[in-house]
Protein backbone atom coordinates (compact mmCIF):
# COMPACT_ATOMS: atom_id res chain seq x y z
CA UNK A 1 0.00 0.00 0.00
CA UNK A 2 1.21 3.47 -0.82
CA UNK A 3 1.38 6.11 1.85
CA UNK A 4 -0.65 9.29 1.60
CA UNK A 5 2.59 11.28 1.24
CA UNK A 6 3.66 9.03 -1.65
CA UNK A 7 0.31 9.44 -3.37
CA UNK A 8 0.49 13.23 -3.01
CA UNK A 9 4.03 13.30 -4.48
CA UNK A 10 2.84 11.20 -7.42
CA UNK A 11 -0.22 13.41 -7.92
CA UNK A 12 1.91 16.56 -7.90
CA UNK A 13 4.30 15.05 -10.45
CA UNK A 14 1.38 14.09 -12.72
CA UNK A 15 -0.13 17.56 -12.38
CA UNK A 16 3.22 19.06 -13.41
CA UNK A 17 3.34 16.80 -16.49
CA UNK A 18 -0.22 17.81 -17.39
CA UNK A 19 0.62 21.50 -16.98
CA UNK A 20 3.67 21.20 -19.24
CA UNK A 21 1.66 19.31 -21.85
CA UNK A 22 -1.09 21.93 -21.82
CA UNK A 23 1.47 24.71 -22.21
CA UNK A 24 2.85 22.93 -25.28
CA UNK A 25 -0.62 22.69 -26.87
CA UNK A 26 -2.23 26.06 -26.09
CA UNK A 27 -0.85 29.48 -25.11
CA UNK A 28 0.28 29.67 -21.44
CA UNK A 29 -2.56 32.04 -20.50
CA UNK A 30 -5.12 29.54 -21.81
CA UNK A 31 -3.36 26.63 -20.11
CA UNK A 32 -3.64 28.51 -16.81
CA UNK A 33 -7.31 29.28 -17.49
CA UNK A 34 -8.06 25.61 -18.19
CA UNK A 35 -6.34 24.62 -14.95
CA UNK A 36 -8.43 26.91 -12.73
CA UNK A 37 -11.88 26.69 -14.33
CA UNK A 38 -14.28 24.52 -12.36
CA UNK A 39 -16.51 21.85 -13.96
CA UNK A 40 -19.62 23.78 -12.93
CA UNK A 41 -18.45 26.62 -15.20
CA UNK A 42 -17.81 24.42 -18.25
CA UNK A 43 -21.38 24.66 -19.50
CA UNK A 44 -21.10 28.44 -19.66
CA UNK A 45 -17.74 28.55 -21.48
CA UNK A 46 -17.63 30.16 -24.88
CA UNK A 47 -15.65 28.36 -27.59
CA UNK A 48 -12.12 29.62 -28.16
CA UNK A 49 -10.67 29.27 -31.66
CA UNK A 50 -7.18 27.81 -32.03
CA UNK A 51 -6.28 27.48 -35.71
CA UNK A 52 -3.84 24.62 -35.15
CA UNK A 53 -5.78 22.39 -32.75
CA UNK A 54 -9.08 21.38 -31.26
CA UNK A 55 -9.27 20.97 -27.53
CA UNK A 56 -12.14 19.03 -26.01
CA UNK A 57 -12.70 19.28 -22.26
CA UNK A 58 -15.33 17.03 -20.79
CA UNK A 59 -16.70 16.14 -17.40
CA UNK A 60 -18.54 12.97 -16.52
CA UNK A 61 -21.23 14.80 -14.58
CA UNK A 62 -22.57 12.77 -11.67
CA UNK A 63 -19.76 10.23 -11.90
CA UNK A 64 -18.82 10.40 -8.23
CA UNK A 65 -22.42 10.01 -7.11
CA UNK A 66 -22.95 7.17 -9.58
CA UNK A 67 -19.93 5.39 -8.17
CA UNK A 68 -21.63 5.16 -4.80
CA UNK A 69 -24.75 3.51 -6.21
CA UNK A 70 -23.40 0.74 -8.45
CA UNK A 71 -20.80 -1.97 -8.09
CA UNK A 72 -17.23 -1.51 -9.31
CA UNK A 73 -17.69 -3.85 -12.28
CA UNK A 74 -20.64 -1.82 -13.58
CA UNK A 75 -18.67 1.40 -13.15
CA UNK A 76 -15.74 -0.04 -15.09
CA UNK A 77 -18.12 -1.15 -17.86
CA UNK A 78 -19.51 2.39 -18.13
CA UNK A 79 -16.05 3.96 -18.24
CA UNK A 80 -14.94 1.41 -20.81
CA UNK A 81 -17.92 2.27 -23.03
CA UNK A 82 -17.27 6.01 -22.72
CA UNK A 83 -13.56 5.80 -23.47
CA UNK A 84 -14.02 3.22 -26.23
CA UNK A 85 -16.39 5.66 -27.95
CA UNK A 86 -13.92 8.50 -27.57
CA UNK A 87 -11.10 6.30 -28.89
CA UNK A 88 -13.21 5.35 -31.90
CA UNK A 89 -13.85 9.00 -32.78
CA UNK A 90 -10.17 9.79 -32.24
CA UNK A 91 -9.19 7.01 -34.67
CA UNK A 92 -11.55 8.43 -37.29
CA UNK A 93 -10.05 11.90 -36.92
CA UNK A 94 -6.44 10.75 -36.73
CA UNK A 95 -3.49 12.48 -35.08
CA UNK A 96 -5.10 12.89 -31.68
CA UNK A 97 -3.27 13.54 -28.45
CA UNK A 98 -5.38 12.56 -25.45
CA UNK A 99 -4.82 13.85 -21.94
CA UNK A 100 -6.89 12.27 -19.21
CA UNK A 101 -7.06 13.61 -15.67
CA UNK A 102 -9.20 12.76 -12.70
CA UNK A 103 -10.80 15.54 -10.76
CA UNK A 104 -12.31 13.62 -7.87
Amino acid sequence: RRSLAGILVHLQAQRGRTDELMKSIVPPSEAKFLRVIRPAEWNTMQPILYPSCTLVVMDLTGFTALGTTICAAELVDILNAVFTSIDHVAELIGHVWKVETAGD
